[in-house]
């Protein structure tokens, strides 16, 4: 059951970075991280509408892919709060010892 949803998943992965690669080679790198972050948000729109269409909202697959998201978002939060504390906190100190 779940090895056609890697096989799926295997795809979009590709296709998603094929897509990166492109859009890195023909813009010559120039996006900021704002527009990445919005590109990657509409790529994100566009995959999940893709899956809810393909298995549908309720399917084994679809839960199966929010498993993986909740994983990818997990770490995602983790690893901003792992740079942004030390900053805040190197900036309190600053602050205080001037």
């Amino acid at each position: 059951m779940f090895a056609n949803a890697f096989t799926w998943f295997g795809l979009v992965i590709l296709i998603v970075i094929a897509g990166c690669y492109a859009l890195t080679h023909f813009l010559g790198k120039k996006l900021s991280f704002g527009m990445w972050m919005l590109a990657a948000l509409g790529a994100g729109l566009v995959i999940g509408a893709i899956l809810q269409i393909l298995f549908g909202a309720k399917s084994a697959h679809m839960n199966f892919a929010f498993e993986i998201a909740n994983i990818v978002k997990t770490a995602y939060t983790n690893l901003l709060k792992l740079m942004v504390m030390p900053l805040v906190m190197v900036a309190i100190i600053t602050g205080i010892t001037k």
